[in-house]
């Protein structure tokens, strides 16, 4: 949902007078979500009030927050790895590059 392209064409959607809620069921996305991408000021105060919302969190629960976060993406990627050929081959490429980067990085430091 992320990409400047989809972001623009809802915009245009929007500028047509098609409805927020037609938008996001022809999406398979929440109306919470087509307002979060196109309404910058709406963004950055949902961004802040998750920073504030981590951060009075005691060391227990951040870590808590943090280790089923840890999880959740895991499982994401694995399951997203299997399923999805472009993505499998996106993350192989992307680990290539970054032992390229590493490698060269050593020897430069050496």
């Amino acid at each position: 949902m992320k990409t400047k392209e989809q972001v623009n064409k809802i915009k245009e959607l929007l500028d047509k007078g098609v409805k927020q809620i037609k938008i996001a069921k022809d999406l398979g996305v929440s109306t919470s979500c087509i307002n979060y991408w196109i309404n910058e000021e709406n963004r950055l105060r949902r961004i802040e009030y998750a920073k504030n919302y981590f951060n009075k969190k005691s060391p227990e629960e951040k870590k808590k927050m943090y280790l089923s976060r840890k999880d959740y993406i895991r499982n994401y990627m694995r399951t997203r790895y299997n399923s999805d050929n472009q993505f499998k081959e996106r993350m192989k490429k992307s680990a290539r590059d970054y032992n390229k980067k590493s490698r060269n990085f050593k020897k430069v430091n050496k």
